[in-house]
C-alpha cells in the first residue's frame, strides 16, 4: 500500500500534532474508468485539502486503497457482492494506514490519542465503515 504524507511547515515547533486519514473519492473505481477525473491518492482536489491541513499543523496521511467492483455484473446481486467486495478491501486499507501511522507516530510527530479519518464521496464510505465495522481493539481510532 501506498500513502502521501503531508505536514506542518518544518518551522512548526509541535512535536506531537494530530493526524488526519484523509481517502480519496472515485466510486470504487480506478481513475477513468469511474468517468471522472477523481479516483487515486493524488488528485488535485484531495492534494489541495491535505496541503491545507497541514498548513494549519495537521499531519495528513492520503492513503491509496484497493479499487474495484463490477458495476456491469448481469445481476443485482452480483453487483452489489463486488461493491461490497470492494468497501471491505478499502477498509481493511484504511485499517493498514492507521497502523503505520500508529507504529511510525515518532517518525511524524503525531499524537496517537488524536487521529481522526475522514474522505471525500467513497473516501467518506470507507470511513464510515471503519467507525463501524470492526471487533479489532488495535483499529480503533
Amino acid at each position: 500500500m501506498k500513502c502521501d504524507i503531508y505536514q506542518p511547515p518544518s518551522s512548526d515547533p509541535e512535536t506531537k500534532r494530530p493526524l488526519i486519514i484523509l481517502l480519496h473519492t472515485g466510486s470504487f473505481l480506478p481513475k477513468y474508468l469511474n468517468q471522472g477525473p477523481t479516483g487515486f491518492k493524488d488528485d488535485s482536489a484531495t492534494m489541495e485539502l491535505a496541503r491545507g491541513f497541514a498548513r494549519r499543523g495537521y499531519v495528513v496521511c492520503v492513503p491509496a486503497y484497493r479499487q474495484g467492483w463490477n458495476p456491469a455484473a448481469s445481476t443485482q446481486e452480483a453487483r452489489a457482492a463486488s461493491i461490497m467486495q470492494a468497501v471491505y478491501r478499502g477498509e481493511q486499507d484504511a485499517k493498514a494506514a492507521v497502523r503505520y501511522m500508529r507504529k511510525n507516530a515518532s517518525v511524524y510527530k503525531i499524537d496517537t490519542t488524536k487521529i481522526v479519518m475522514g474522505g471525500q464521496g467513497t473516501g467518506g464510505y470507507i470511513a464510515l465503515t471503519y467507525a463501524y465495522v470492526h471487533t479489532n481493539a488495535e483499529t480503533r481510532l
